[in-house]
């Protein structure tokens, strides 16, 4: 789409944003191979020895959650230590948050820079049970792979993402996704 046209689509309010994890980098949040290299270093020095630093995230980190008989209380513990610490910047989450003209945002992050940047403006949405708290009158912060405050929606391991891919798409979650998906410009 031409500069002019997306500048048009913004200010009718027809463009959500998409934000994956290079979003937050700047902030001094890792990216997924970099988490990967960050989980591998901090697991004790025998598991360290047992699970390959190669792996990507997704097989470490169901490697990891295996060796410690089912429990997720390492990855959990990690997550919070890495994505809760405070950012280098909220610059372009402000700049984005600075811009009334975004209704819906959309993102695979953990973390919490969007509804820093946006404060009582931001509503955050991230199970089904929630969907009925949209609220026009903010900005709707969807965020499909789970949020830190609820570690059971929290998509990571293998298997997360094959129970991801499993959802019922109908669910009242991913029919609000999908509209907005189908409906709205993505950027």
């Amino acid at each position: 789409m031409p500069e002019k046209e997306l500048f048009e689509a913004i200010r009718r309010e027809d463009v959500i944003i998409f934000a994956g994890a290079g979003f937050s980098k700047y902030a001094g949040y890792p990216l997924g191979g970099e988490l990967a290299a960050i989980l591998h270093a901090t697991l004790p020095a025998d598991l360290q020895a047992e699970i390959s630093p190669q792996l990507p995230l997704d097989y470490l980190t169901e490697e990891i959650v295996r060796k410690m008989g089912g429990s997720r209380d390492f990855l959990n513990e990690t997550l919070d230590n890495i994505f809760t610490a405070a950012p280098i910047s909220l610059t372009d989450h402000e700049a984005v948050a600075s811009i009334p003209h975004f209704q819906t945002i959309i993102t695979t992050n953990y973390d919490s820079l969007f509804e820093q940047a946006y404060g009582m403006r931001a509503n955050t949405i991230f199970r089904n049970d929630q969907v009925s708290t949209w609220d026009d009158k903010k900005v709707n912060i969807i965020k499909i792979h789970g949020d830190l405050s609820d570690k059971e929606t929290i998509i990571l391991t293998r298997e997360d993402y094959s129970r991801f891919y499993r959802l019922d798409y109908a669910s009242p979650f991913w029919a609000s996704v999908i509209q907005k998906i189908s409906t709205k410009h993505v950027l």
